[in-house]
């Protein structure tokens, strides 16, 4: 049984020096994904959390499982 911890992935759609780096595709997908992958394969998937402003990072959370709801503001 895994351990019972929060995992809160913070991924904001401004970057001051990559515009958008994570939605940019590194080895065919994008980086917000990998994080989320990551955090999937070591926790359960009901503890973690994607804190965003971006609508293309809220459908890539939503696509992997997460209960991803809502935008937080800017």
């Amino acid at each position: 049984m895994r351990e019972k911890t929060l995992v809160m992935i913070p991924a904001r759609a401004g970057s001051t020096g990559l515009k958008g780096k994570n939605t940019k595709e590194i080895k065919g997908l994008p980086l917000v994904e990998h994080t989320i992958r990551f955090a999937c394969t070591h926790f359960d998937s009901e503890n973690i959390v994607v804190s965003t402003d971006d609508p293309v990072i809220l459908d890539i959370a939503q696509s992997n499982g997460l209960s991803a709801k809502e935008i937080r503001p800017k």
